[in-house]
């Protein structure tokens, strides 16, 4: 694993960007490979820009649901969504709703907010632009999952770590476990950012975590905090830190999916 150190420098992320005709050609290819995935589009009528959203099994409930790409200067996000789809191999009676890259336009930009200038992870409970309006187009549908995960970085933040969002009283979440298992890797190493702050949030040694009702006065509400309201009792953010190379990025938030997924 490289660190750049040019995040800090510029401060902001500045790295290497999606490739984001490929990424939907790979995205697209991906019931062709693995048919048990079935993929359909969200489009705008307005600018005929499209949304990927690729289902698994009896989606509508129970299971998985997996976002990505909502921020376009986090490409790693996208692309562990892209090897997960590839090639995980799915339990038994697996059921998945997979969002792999919500905020195409940002990701050609480079830029946290879409083309339109609006972060698309604060409007979740009041909807403006069209690619968050169509994520909830899909949600109404559904019923409850058991675990919803969002892949995300971090371009200051000094190794991983995640957002563990819960009801209140419940302790179920399988965030310590799987910062206790990231901690035992030693080929490669995982960093863990363990700052006593992040986020202007307590951190426990790479996690975070809170209940959702702490929250509720919160005016924009991220998409785990709607998942979280009305999909789950069990929400993970995960953030890689953006300024390590790429694929080390990539293979970390897959990792820490995974690992979410089969224990």
């Amino acid at each position: 694993m490289k660190w750049s150190g040019l995040n800090r420098t510029r401060k902001g992320y500045a790295g290497e960007l999606l490739d984001v005709d490929a990424f939907l050609a790979d995205i697209a290819s991906i019931p062709s490979l693995r048919p048990e995935w079935e993929l359909h589009w969200l489009s705008d009528t307005d600018t005929g820009v499209s949304i990927p959203v690729l289902t698994s099994g009896e989606w509508k409930s129970g299971g998985l649901y997996l976002s990505a790409g909502i921020h376009g200067d986090e490409p790693a996000s996208p692309l562990a969504a892209l090897k997960f789809l590839r090639e995980f191999p799915l339990p038994p009676d697996f059921s998945c709703l997979a969002f792999p890259l919500i905020n195409p336009t940002g990701m050609r930009l480079g830029t946290r907010d879409n083309d339109r200038g609006s972060d698309l992870n604060r409007e979740f409970n009041n909807p403006r632009s069209w690619e968050v309006k169509a994520v909830l187009s899909i949600l109404e549908q559904c019923g409850r999952f058991d675990q919803a995960v969002f892949l995300h970085e971090d371009w200051e933040a000094q190794g991983f770590y995640l957002y563990q969002l819960h009801r209140q009283g419940d302790a179920c979440g399988r965030g310590a476990a799987l910062l206790d298992w990231f901690r035992s890797q030693t080929n490669p190493s995982i960093p863990i950012d363990e700052s006593p702050v992040i986020d202007e949030r307590d951190n426990d040694r790479g996690l975070i975590d809170t209940a959702f009702e702490e929250h509720l006065d919160r005016p924009e509400w991220p998409e785990a905090f709607f998942l979280n309201a009305h999909h789950t009792d069990i929400t993970y953010t995960l953030e890689s830190p953006s300024d390590l190379d790429l694929p080390s990025r990539v293979e970390i938030l897959s990792t820490a999916l995974a690992f979410l997924i089969e224990s």
